[in-house]
């Protein structure tokens, strides 16, 4: 699982609650409730101006979890440019 969290707007419906991501939104059934991070996991650094232009303008759960997903992609990626494909992206079990 990726390592990494955000919240949607008040009104969305968004991240709020700690128990069962797994389908409040897409209507499905939930998934288990989140037991919290592994002790030792890797950390991913997301930046500021995340929090400050870009998680405000998110309205669709399914943009704030390919955004957070390409950033942490993103973070894994050594050399330059650090980007990541859509291709990639679309690969990912978790999207």
């Amino acid at each position: 699982m990726p390592e990494g969290a955000g919240a949607g707007r008040s009104g969305s419906g968004g991240a709020g609650g700690a128990a069962g991501a797994g389908g409040a939104e897409g209507g499905g059934a939930p998934g288990p409730a989140f037991a919290g991070f592994h002790t030792g996991g890797l950390p991913v650094t997301l930046p500021a101006q995340l929090f400050v232009e870009v998680l405000p303008e998110i309205e669709d759960e399914a943009e704030l979890r390919v955004t957070l997903y390409a950033l942490y992609a993103i973070a894994r990626t050594r050399g330059e440019p650090r980007a990541v494909r859509a291709s990639r992206l679309a690969a990912e079990a978790p999207l």
